[in-house]
């Protein structure tokens, strides 16, 4: 059985940034497919994220939160 100390945070390698060839449809001036950059987001980006796309309204004489997935 493996050890789930790989997951815990301080074992976490850091955001490297990937590049891959999504599809040959989408190319440069030159005709070379252009290559899309990935990264992991952290959890200070992800919360600044959902924080931006949630919404409070007032239901009812109490605040109620929506999130705004788009």
């Amino acid at each position: 059985m493996s050890s789930l100390k790989a997951f815990f945070a301080q074992n976490v390698q850091q955001n490297d940034i990937i590049e891959f060839v999504v599809s040959d449809r989408f190319k440069d001036e030159n005709g070379k497919p252009i290559p899309w950059k990935l990264r992991a987001l952290s959890e200070a980006e992800n919360a600044e994220i959902r924080r931006k796309a949630t919404n409070k309204e007032i239901v009812g004489g109490r605040y109620v939160y929506q999130f705004d997935p788009e």
